[in-house]
């Protein structure tokens, strides 16, 4: 049996000095799952996740290099996968036999490129790890081995080589549950994020993978396009450990498409209110062109509390550019259905798109507003590895390809007819304008005041966001470069909404 050492790399919201910011230190589902197929098969595992604050980078290192691990694996999305490379790197010197592996997003969607920008990993996993990690381990001591597993980049002389692809899994419930007696001081060491949550603990899971649209600006390279599901019946075991063994007392579904499976749906909520009554409420993301009343009443009994919409734009000609294949009557009057059904509304926005002019993003802005949503979230257009509009940028703007600053907070994309300053001064007076409006002091101060044990993380992020805001304004503006030309752009910018 092999030892595996498993690694979360750390994960960074704009830079070093914003910690607090990124809210929301969930656990890593994925790699604990992996752990949890591990041990079932008979291996020794470490778990080691810096996502979780306090975490000392050289302490972390010194557990793994005393644990003395056959493999070590690293899963990355695009921001982080150079964190993943340089704890390789580290444990690589310390232990030259060690087999480093890396797994996620990011080496799926580029595993050759990766494998040749970060030699210092030995095989990249690509799409779903669960059966290709526990075949890996199994010849991981046989010359030649790794070429008889599917869904593998490995190096070989000099160029990168693909073992044939891996078969998805068709059966969810196959695999294990995560590895939650693994995670440190769970669920209390870890940080729902702000917002999100009506009590503690929190716990988050994801019970589907895959997605059948094609939105254009979402990479799709780890689960493609068919939907697979959890069954009800193994969501609810899963629900009922943590309730029974952690406490829990708030979901978070992450799931992309929780609601689209109507009959598997309904079977969880009358799941959750014949077992729990109302004691358990739970938060998910919604699917514009999915709710009706009917739906919506059945979550608001079974627990729902907030519901998450992917809306991205309130340009009609924009949600078109991406594929997004929703109209914004159907948004206003989903959105409408479901604050009627008493369940809260976040709305998830991006600017900066492709086709984006500053009118548009206050376009978007004016239409948020008229939605009375509960919270509004907006963040730069990235395109990330794996997506179509990664390969189609170009044709659309420029963009700075840089791995380690696409974190959706960054202009790293510019659309034709937009500069880069321009962003910055948008997205700042955009965010300002909604949270300033009297309807949104009044939502926040009701919230707070019907939810205090959110205060302390609220004021601790609301202090390091007003003493670093600056620093990273003055970065960001220097770095778009000088004024200028750029001058007319601001003032644009900076006209009001209702301009």
């Amino acid at each position: 049996m092999a030892r595996i050492a498993l690694v979360n790399p750390p994960f960074l919201f704009w830079d070093e000095g914003f910690e607090n910011l990124k809210s929301d230190h969930s656990p890593p589902l994925g790699l604990y799952i992996l752990a949890a197929e591990a041990k079932k098969a008979g291996h020794d595992v470490l778990m080691v996740d810096l996502a979780i604050r306090p975490r000392p980078y050289q302490q972390a290192l010194a557990e793994i290099v005393d644990f003395a691990p056959d493999v070590a694996g690293m899963a990355a999305v695009t921001v982080n996968v150079h964190h993943a490379a340089r704890f390789a790197r580290d444990v690589k010197e310390r232990l030259p036999a060690c087999v480093t592996l890396l797994g996620g997003p990011h080496g799926t969607a580029l595993p050759e490129e990766t494998l040749r920008r970060f030699p210092v990993f030995d095989v990249v996993v690509i799409g779903e790890g669960e059966r290709t990690f526990l075949e890996l381990l199994e010849t991981v001591d046989k010359p030649g081995g790794w070429e008889t597993v599917n869904g593998l980049a490995l190096p070989r002389d000099g160029e990168v080589h693909l073992t044939p692809p891996r078969k998805r899994i068709d059966d969810l419930d196959t695999i294990a549950h995560p590895a939650w007696e693994y995670m440190p001081r769970y669920p209390e060491g870890y940080t729902a994020p702000l917002f999100n949550f009506k009590r503690l603990p929190a716990a988050t899971l994801v019970t589907s993978r895959g997605c059948p649209m094609r939105c254009k600006f979402c990479s799709r390279a780890v689960f493609g396009n068919r939907i697979r599901f959890n069954s009800a019946a193994y969501v609810l075991d899963m629900v009922d450990r943590l309730v029974k063994e952690y406490g829990v007392r708030h979901l978070i579904f992450y799931d992309d498409m929780f609601v689209a499976n109507r009959k598997r749906l309904q079977k969880i909520c009358e799941g959750l209110i014949a077992n729990y009554g109302g004691r358990l409420s739970f938060s998910c993301n919604g699917r514009v062109g999915w709710m009706n009343r009917e739906i919506l009443a059945l979550l608001k009994r079974a627990g729902c509390w907030q519901i998450a919409y992917g809306l991205e734009s309130g340009t009609q000609r924009i949600l078109e550019i991406l594929d997004k294949r929703q109209t914004l009557e159907k948004v206003e009057r989903e959105v409408r259905l479901t604050r009627e059904a008493g369940i809260r509304v976040k709305g998830l926005f991006m600017m900066a798109l492709p086709g984006e002019t500053a009118k548009t993003v206050w376009a978007t802005a004016r239409f948020a507003a008229r939605l009375h949503l509960d919270l509004f979230q907006i963040t730069k257009f990235t395109p990330l590895p794996g997506s179509p509009l990664y390969t189609e940028a170009e044709a659309w703007g420029t963009f700075e390809n840089d791995w380690k600053r696409m974190n959706m907070l960054n202009a790293l994309f510019v659309p034709h007819g937009m500069t880069r300053r321009e962003i910055e001064t948008l997205f700042w007076q955009i965010n300002q304008f909604y949270y300033g409006r009297a309807e949104m002091a009044f939502k926040l101060a009701r919230f707070f005041l019907t939810h205090p044990h959110q205060i302390p993380l609220a004021l601790k992020m609301g202090t390091e966001f007003f003493t670093r805001t600056l620093k990273h304004r003055w970065a960001a503006a220097k770095k778009a470069g000088p004024s200028g030309p750029e001058a007319a752009s601001d003032r644009e910018a900076s006209d009001s909404p209702e301009r």
